[in-house]
């Protein structure tokens, strides 16, 4: 059994990017996705923290204050599927593709864009962006083959219209772009259509619960996924690691079908 993890690590400070790399290594996930990764030392202590613990990173870490990627870090033997010049133009470090073991399953590990619904001044150029981003990651999601078992994991940024339609303040591009991925025979296997109930997994200052995470997968991946989780833990309990709840499941293949790890060159990311 292979066990995968998903977190938005909240642009952490110094000291809380150790706190994260220290529950993270312990829990012993094989794969990790993280997202809102950016140029913060506690950024870099997580992901030095995690190479030093025998996982190999893929990904890019902003330099740039307000910037901000995703990055993988696997303990299981990986392959880089770079994104065409065309895709990466829009969802740029926001995106990282890999493939895992024998069955080539692929993990496509995503930040998306993000869009205060609380703001009293909408910037059009930021909607624009964000409405850019995900028509390219709707492409790239609906490209792939059918018979290539795929998962799309992380902090999407959209939510469920089934269930979170009435916040007023979402765009309707943000609902269309997840119809969009389910129209494109993908399955969300933590939302409330397929467990029976509303899970949040990121609650706003002013208290309203919204679910920014998804798990997605096709139904050539959809045999080898077990056990999907949200695990509150990290955004409620007492050391409140981050402010997002975590994805958790697990893929239900032989260790020796991904044999070991690469090795990695952490330094080469910041």
């Amino acid at each position: 059994m292979i066990t995968i993890a998903a977190m938005n690590i909240n642009n952490p400070a110094h000291a809380r990017g150790v706190k994260q790399a220290d529950w993270l290594i312990a829990k012993r996930f094989d794969v990790i996705c993280l997202s809102e990764v950016s140029a913060s030392a506690g950024s870099k202590s997580l992901a030095l923290e995690l190479a030093r613990a025998g996982y190999a990173l893929t990904g890019t870490a902003p330099t740039e204050k307000g910037r901000y990627s995703s990055l993988v870090a696997s303990r299981v033997a990986s392959t880089v599927e770079p994104l065409s010049p065309k895709a990466a133009q829009v969802l740029g470090d926001r995106v990282v593709v890999i493939r895992l073991g024998e069955v080539s399953l692929r993990l496509i590990s995503v930040y998306g864009v993000s869009s205060d619904p609380y703001a009293r001044r909408v910037d059009p150029d930021r909607v624009d962006e964000k409405r850019r981003w995900l028509r390219a990651l709707v492409d790239l999601v609906s490209e792939t083959e059918p018979h290539t078992p795929t998962i799309v994991v992380g902090d999407l940024n959209i939510v469920e219209p089934a269930t979170f339609s009435h916040y007023s303040r979402l765009y309707q591009f943000e609902h269309t772009a997840y119809a969009d991925l389910l129209a494109a025979g993908y399955t969300d296997l933590v939302s409330a259509v397929e467990t029976g109930r509303t899970q949040f997994t990121w609650i706003s200052p002013q208290g309203d619960g919204f679910r920014y995470d998804h798990l997605l997968c096709n139904a050539a991946a959809r045999r080898y996924i077990s056990d999907p989780q949200v695990i509150h833990d990290v955004r409620e309990g007492p050391d409140r690691l981050t402010d997002h709840s975590l994805l958790q499941f697990g893929l239900s293949v032989a260790e020796s079908t991904f044999g070991e790890s690469h090795d990695s060159e952490p330094h080469t990311l910041f």
